[in-house]
This record gives structure tokens, C-alpha cells and sequence, in this order.
């Protein structure tokens, strides 16, 4: 048995495991997935080294082995072997509860008397006719190597969207930004969305808001998104 249980080894999971260390706790972390999760993997990290890659004028290729070289440092700083020599219980497989703070692992039973819930979360397909036809892409797969494509839509003004549309747009790419909500990141302060929204006019991204994609199809080319008012036509 633990003092603390914690099933997700993303960046939560890995800063309660590490707190709970520091003040004397015997700790187990259960997570089926490479710890770091999506901060580390499709998230913070990648994000914001495409951003800085972008400013120094790197191009896309070379930008992207970068990103690859940043995440793979700090992955390596989150592995099992590291938080084991933490002494954190590191057990890679996938757990079920089967009590309130009892969690089954591979036919073992591990309980403890705190269980941290830190599961994360997936990208959400938004209900757009079509889109389970076609080959769109999230930040899941955005980061793996590929050609810089010309033209862009992104369809969401929230963080991860307003982050890869203004790398893009710095790296030359065609962008357009598609928010349903009255503006771009909506859940922060209107004062953040006036300012994040006129920068990236000034590089170009057609930022359309109170908009929102009815259908999409694509023609083994290019991808057909209808707005309502008029289709726009991109790469990706």
C-alpha cells in the first residue's frame, strides 16, 4: 500500500508524484501512455519551440528537427528510471478501479490512502459534417515531420490554435482561424483577445469569429470547408 496513488504520468501527474516525494509520502504512479504527456509530447513544449523557431527565422524542416531535439530533452528528463531514482513506484501499464482507492493493475491490486486522478486530456473533434471522412489533423500529430503546407485552417481560437496558427503564419503559411465564440480565446480576459487577435492580423492570419465550419470534404488534395457564407479551400 501508498500514501499517494496517481494514475497519469502527464504534468500534473509528474508534480504531484514529485511533491508528494518531497514531503516523505511513498508514492505510485500508474500511467499507460510516455510520461510527460501532451505538455511535453503535442502541447507546451513543441508549441512554444515552433513559436521561438519561427521568430529566428529558422525554416519549417529545420524548425521541426528542433522541436523534435527540445521535446526529446526534456522527455528524458521525465522517464520512469528518473522518477524511479526518485523514488517513485513506477508502474507502466493500465489501471481499472476496482474500489474507491484501490486500482487493478495487470491481476494486482494497489491501494492507497490518497489517489490522484490526473488522466489528462484528448483532442475533441468538433461536430463538423464530414470531418470523420477526411484526414484533418490535432496537435496529436501536428509536430511529426512533414512539408509546410501552404494554406491552413484552424478551426478553434483557443491556446493551441492562436499558438500554431501564429507559427505558421510566421514560417509563410496561408492561415485562417475559425472561432464560433464573439472572439478568440474566449475564456480569458477580453483585453488578452483584442491584443492576441490584432498580432496576428499583423502576420497575416485571417482571423474569422462568430463563424463556425458546416462541412468539410476532401478531394485527395486540398480540403473544402464550408463556412456557411462562402467555402474556403486549403492544404490543411
Amino acid at each position: 500500500d501508498y500514501d499517494v496513488l496517481i494514475v497519469g504520468g502527464g504534468a500534473a501527474g509528474l508534480s504531484a508524484a514529485r511533491a508528494a516525494r518531497w514531503e516523505g509520502a511513498t508514492v505510485a504512479l500508474v500511467s499507460d501512455a510516455p510520461l510527460g504527456g501532451d505538455c511535453t509530447f503535442t502541447g507546451c513544449v513543441p508549441s512554444k519551440s515552433l513559436i521561438e523557431a519561427s521568430r529566428q527565422g529558422l525554416d519549417f524542416a529545420d524548425a521541426i528537427e528542433r522541436v523534435q531535439r527540445v521535446v526529446a530533452t526534456i522527455a528524458a528528463g521525465e522517464n520512469a528510471e528518473v522518477l524511479r531514482r526518485d523514488g517513485v513506484d513506477v508502474i507502466e501499464a493500465r489501471g481499472t478501479f476496482v474500489g474507491p482507492r484501490t486500482i487493478e493493475v495487470d491481476g494486482r491490486n494497489i491501494r492507497a490512502k490518497h489517489v490522484i486522478v490526473a488522466t489528462g486530456s484528448r483532442p475533441a473533434a468538433p461536430p463538423i459534417d464530414g470531418l470523420d471522412q477526411v484526414p484533418y489533423r490535432t496537435n496529436e500529430d501536428f509536430f511529426d515531420p512533414r512539408r509546410r503546407p501552404a494554406s491552413l485552417v484552424v478551426v478553434g481560437g483557443g491556446p493551441i490554435g492562436c499558438e500554431l496558427g501564429e507559427a505558421m503564419a510566421r514560417f509563410g503559411t496561408k492561415v485562417t482561424i475559425v472561432e464560433f465564440a464573439d472572439r478568440i480565446l474566449h475564456r480569458y480576459e477580453p483585453d488578452a483577445s483584442t491584443l492576441v487577435a490584432a498580432s496576428m492580423r499583423e502576420l497575416g492570419v485571417d482571423v474569422r469569429t462568430k463563424t463556425g465550419a458546416k462541412s468539410v470534404r476532401y478531394d485527395g488534395a486540398e480540403f473544402h470547408i464550408d463556412l456557411g457564407s462562402e467555402t474556403i479551400v486549403a492544404d490543411e
